[in-house]
C-alpha cells in the first residue's frame, strides 16, 4: 500500500436520473484530491446521469458499471479484484441494494469509510434484519454521518454506539451561492423549494396544501418547484386541485444560485434527508429558511437561527411556520445568520479539509498495521 498515491474504490448507487447528495460529495473529492490518487468507482448505470463523469473520466477516473439483473455482489467482488483499491469508500443511501450489504464479502484487509447520506426507511424499516448493516458498520475503519442527530438515530435503531464514527457534514461554494436579495414588497413574496420532484421523499404535496390555506391565500405569494424527478405531473395535477396553478411554477434543476437570488423564503417539507445541499445552498444565498422537523434540518436551522420549523407532514404546522416567516419578513438578520453559520462549519474547503485528513488517518494506520 502507497499512502502517497493510494487506490480509493468508491461503492456508489443511485437509482434517478440525476445526481443525488452522496454523488455530489465523492465527485467533489475526487476533483480536489492530490492528483497521484488514483479512483475507482462501482456505479449503478442510470442513463443520463452517465454523461456527468466525462469531467471524472478525463481526470483519470476508472469506472465500473453494474448493469441491472446481474449478480451485484459477484460483480463487486471481480471490481476489486481487477482495481486492487487500498480504501473503499461505500455510499450507504436510500438506493443501495439491501443484498448487496448482505451478501458481498467485503475484503477484511482493506480499510473501509462507510458514507451515512441518511438513517432512512429504506435502511431502516420496521422488522428488517439490522446484522447485516451492523456487521458492515463493526467492520468499517470509519462510518461518517451527516449530522449529530443522524448518529444518534443510527445508534438508537442498532441498539448500540459506534465508536468509530465522524460527523462529516455537505458542505458549499459560498463564492457561488452570495446573498443578492432584492427589497420585497409587502403584497408579493417568492417561495421557492429546491428538490427532487418525489413526494414521498420530498413532501412537496404538503407545501402545496398549505400555501392553498384561507389565511395563505390572501399573501399574493408564487411558489417555485426546482428539481427533476418522476413527480412532475402529479405537483401539476396537485396544485390544480388546490386551485393554485397559477402560483405555482415547476422548473428542471439548473440556475439554482440565480432561483435562490429571487427568494424572499426556502422551503424544504422533506420526510428524510441527509444533510439538504440545498438547505445549505440557501443559508449560503442568506435565505430565510422553513424545514420539516427532520434529523439533518431543524437543528442546522435551529442552531443559525436562519428560520422557522415544522412537525413533519402536518400541513397546518406548515401553514403556522410559512405565516410566521411572513410576518418576520422583513428581518434581515434572519437570512444573514443562515449564511454567517455556513460560512464557519460548511464552506467546502473546510469540509474537504476534514474528508481528506480522515481518509489519510485510515490508510497510515492499516499501513502500520492498525487494524480495526
Amino acid at each position: 500500500m502507497s499512502i502517497g498515491n493510494p487506490r480509493v474504490l468508491i461503492v456508489s448507487w443511485m437509482t434517478g436520473s440525476d445526481y443525488g447528495g452522496s454523488e455530489y460529495f465523492w465527485s467533489d473529492f475526487i476533483r480536489r484530491a492530490p492528483v497521484e490518487w488514483e479512483f475507482g468507482v462501482f456505479y449503478r448505470r442510470s442513463g443520463a446521469v452517465v454523461h456527468a463523469f466525462v469531467e471524472l473520466e478525463e481526470r483519470g477516473v476508472s469506472f465500473f458499471f453494474q448493469d441491472p439483473g446481474s449478480e451485484i455482489s459477484l460483480e463487486l467482488a471481480n471490481v476489486i479484484a481487477e482495481f486492487e483499491p487500498d480504501l473503499v469508500w461505500i455510499n450507504l443511501n436510500s438506493h443501495i441494494p439491501h443484498r448487496l450489504i448482505v451478501e458481498c464479502e467485503w475484503p477484511a484487509v482493506v480499510p473501509k469509510i462507510i458514507m451515512v447520506q441518511a438513517v432512512v426507511p429504506q435502511l431502516f424499516t420496521k422488522g428488517r434484519d439490522t446484522r447485516p448493516i451492523n456487521d458492515l458498520y463493526s467492520s468499517a475503519d470509519l462510518v461518517t454521518f451527516c449530522t449529530e442527530r443522524n448518529l444518534k438515530d443510527a445508534e438508537r435503531i442498532l441498539g448500540r454506539g459506534l465508536k468509530n464514527a465522524a460527523i462529516i457534514g455537505n458542505y458549499v461554494d459560498c463564492a457561488k451561492f452570495a446573498p443578492t436579495r432584492r427589497d420585497i414588497p409587502n403584497d408579493t413574496w417568492t417561495v421557492t423549494c429546491v428538490a427532487r420532484l418525489a413526494i414521498q421523499a420530498k413532501g412537496q404535496d404538503v407545501l402545496l396544501e398549505a400555501l392553498s390555506s384561507p389565511e395563505l391565500m390572501q399573501i399574493r405569494w408564487r411558489l417555485n418547484l426546482v428539481g427533476n424527478g418522476p413527480d412532475r405531473e402529479c405537483l401539476h395535477g396537485l396544485a390544480g386541485h388546490y386551485g393554485v396553478s397559477d402560483r405555482v411554477t415547476i422548473y428542471s434543476t439548473g440556475g439554482i444560485p440565480e432561483e435562490l437570488s429571487k427568494s424572499d423564503l426556502f422551503v424544504l417539507p422533506s420526510n428524510w434527508e441527509g444533510l439538504s445541499f440545498a438547505l445549505l445552498e440557501a443559508m449560503a444565498s442568506a435565505v430565510p429558511c422553513v424545514v420539516s422537523d427532520i434529523a439533518g434540518q431543524d437543528e442546522l436551522v435551529h442552531e443559525a437561527e436562519c428560520g422557522w420549523s415544522f412537525s413533519n407532514g402536518n400541513p397546518d404546522s406548515l401553514k403556522r411556520a410559512l405565516l410566521d416567516a411572513w410576518n418576520g419578513r422583513n428581518n434581515r438578520e434572519t437570512g444573514m445568520n443562515g449564511r454567517e453559520y455556513v460560512l464557519r462549519n460548511y464552506e467546502i474547503s473546510t469540509v474537504m479539509k476534514k474528508m481528506f485528513s480522515h481518509v489519510e488517518k485510515c490508510l497510515a494506520e492499516h499501513a502500520l498495521g492498525v487494524i480495526h
